[in-house]
């Protein structure tokens, strides 16, 4: 999905993935300050930031975890399953574009 975004632009591919990467490095830090605060409120809000940042990259199985939480975080505000499961596909989502190599927040 990114690379149909991008066309031939390797320079604007390059800037894109490292911006998605720092996105997605952020939220891992921000969800667990929404789990050490226990705040199902806040949690609703960073959901829904995180499943359009998700589907804009084309991480379509983080979007969906994040649009599942985002439900049931009123109904069933298992915040630790729901940083558990989000975590793990941020986490996912870090790693592809990145093969492994550590990327520098500005």
């Amino acid at each position: 999905m990114i690379a149909e975004q991008m066309a031939d632009d390797p320079e604007f591919k390059d800037f894109f993935i490292n911006l998605v990467t720092q996105e997605l490095t952020i939220a891992k830090v921000e969800l667990q300050n929404i789990i050490a605060g226990y705040d199902s409120s806040t949690a609703k809000g960073f959901l829904h930031k995180l499943k359009g940042t998700s589907g804009t990259s084309g991480l379509l199985k983080l979007t969906q975890n994040a649009a599942y939480w985002e439900v049931q975080v009123d109904a069933n505000p298992d915040l630790y399953k729901m940083q558990q499961e989000v975590t793990n596909e941020i986490s996912k989502g870090i790693e592809i574009p990145t093969n492994g190599k550590k990327i520098e927040i500005c």
